[in-house]
């Protein structure tokens, strides 16, 4: 049997660039199976690439593509970082959206005009004093369409009686035993 080192190679395809993997993706990385210890173990290409030339990756930290091509294995395009460098150097909508420097108004995301969020959300806070808040809106909206609710309601209490009833039932205050009011 060959050595799985040599089956892993020929399943590469090197260029003057990118070495393509040319064998099974999972989610656009490659995935080599193999055996240690009589029991078959799937790895990402790109990680065993990077561990068979350079060495092993540090702990803590994951493989960056530099070129930005996940079927590369080209060790010398591959990067240890931690995760959120990782993350922050990608397109992905969370490192997209920290690279913003204006809100989608034009006011500047930083300093005095900027409030974060436990969860790391940043939002204007010029935009948020202009937004009318949920209660302003609400008000606006009924004294806008004080009829059209009304004739709505009218017409709900006609098709519904009984579920009318079970509220007004709910709305009575409740007696307690031996209680006669004076």
């Amino acid at each position: 049997m060959r050595p799985w080192e040599d089956r892993f190679w020929e399943k590469v395809q090197r260029g003057a660039g990118c070495w393509e993997w040319q064998s099974t993706l999972v989610c656009g990385y490659g995935v080599f199976k193999h055996r240690v210890d009589g029991e078959w173990k799937s790895v990402k290409a790109h990680r065993l690439a990077y561990e068979l030339t350079k060495g092993s990756i540090p702990a803590g930290l994951t493989l960056d593509h530099l070129c930005r091509n996940t079927k590369c294995v080209n060790p010398d395009h591959l990067e240890p970082v931690t995760c959120v460098d990782n993350v922050m150097r990608g397109n992905a909508l969370p490192a997209v959206n920290a690279r913003k420097t204006e809100c989608k108004r034009g006011h500047a995301l930083s300093g005095d005009n900027v409030y974060v969020a436990k969860t790391g959300y940043r939002t204007c806070k010029v935009c948020a004093r202009q937004r009318p808040g949920k209660r302003e809106y609400n008000r606006q909206y009924i004294v806008e369409n004080r009829e059209r609710l009304s004739q709505y309601r009218v017409a709900w209490r006609h098709a519904n009686p009984d579920k009318v009833a079970a509220a007004n039932e709910r709305r009575k205050p409740k007696r307690r035993k031996g209680y006669t009011p004076t």
